[in-house]
């Protein structure tokens, strides 16, 4: 079966403005281009420089239209900034989709460490927090837009053990969009989450490298093959998107089964 990840048949997001955060990223990268592909104008938010710069690059050559803000997102100050810079380059903000985050090593409950939880929990959920609250300052104001969060499967079901900073981490995630959708469901904003499994990035890479490691999650996954990122950006699009029009306050879950 072909793994590349769906095609791009529609243009839904023209004349649309959204930030993409953890823009140089595996996912975040496979989500700016899909919604440059079908017609949005994308604020690329990344913490390496060069990494923004050569996104920019590669969305110009294709035609599209990006502007990299270079922030870590638990700077107090990037949330601001990425919506400045949505409204000074295009005049206008339209969604987001915050894709920063952090998978920290395996380890379980007892000895982990204190920094480690804090590390996870600022990237994970303070950061969000901050960046969804930003941009829905602006957005609920206009009455449209949307928001997708990337959370995790692991915000529904812990599939391997030593993951606690994380599972707790995206089960915040989950519980903060149900809750800010309920805030703004009236407004005519949407606030979703999408759930991936694993997914074809460098981490998963590590684990395809290690001994038995391509068996081990073939074994975990029904669907056995982990995801591509264009496969998630495409989730993340139509949660993003008028196809998703009455859908708020729910995540999405793209695991090829592992949660089943």
């Amino acid at each position: 079966m072909p793994q590349d990840g769906p095609s791009t048949p529609l243009r839904r997001f023209e004349g649309r403005v959204l930030i993409v955060t953890g823009a140089t990223g595996g996912l975040g990268h496979a989500c700016v281009l899909r919604l440059v592909e079908e017609g949005a104008a994308v604020v690329a938010v990344g913490r390496r420089s060069a990494a923004c710069a050569a996104l920019v690059a590669e969305v110009g050559a294709r035609g599209g239209s990006v502007v990299a803000v270079v922030a870590d997102v638990t700077d107090r100050s990037a949330p601001q900034r990425m919506v400045d810079a949505a409204l000074a380059s295009f005049g206008r903000l339209d969604g987001a989709v915050n894709s920063a985050g952090m998978s920290p090593p395996a380890q379980g409950v007892i000895g982990y460490s204190d920094d480690l939880w804090d590390e996870t929990f600022d990237v994970n959920v303070h950061a969000v927090f901050r960046c969804m609250r930003a941009q829905l300052e602006h957005l609920v104001p206009t009455g449209r837009g949307a928001i997708v969060n990337v959370a995790s499967y692991t915000a529904r079901t812990v599939q391997s053990g030593g993951v606690i900073a994380y599972a707790a981490s995206k089960h915040a995630v989950l519980g903060m969009t149900r809750a800010a959708a309920r805030d703004c469901a009236a407004s005519g904003v949407r606030v979703n989450a999408v759930g991936p499994g694993h997914i074809r990035t460098r981490m998963i890479d590590r684990l395809l490298e290690a001994p038995g490691g391509p068996e081990r999650l073939r074994e975990r996954i029904p669907m056995q093959r982990v995801s591509e990122p264009s496969e998630i950006a495409a989730t993340v699009a139509f949660m993003l998107s008028d196809d998703a029009s009455f859908v708020t306050g729910q995540m999405l879950v793209a695991d090829g089964g592992l949660s089943i």
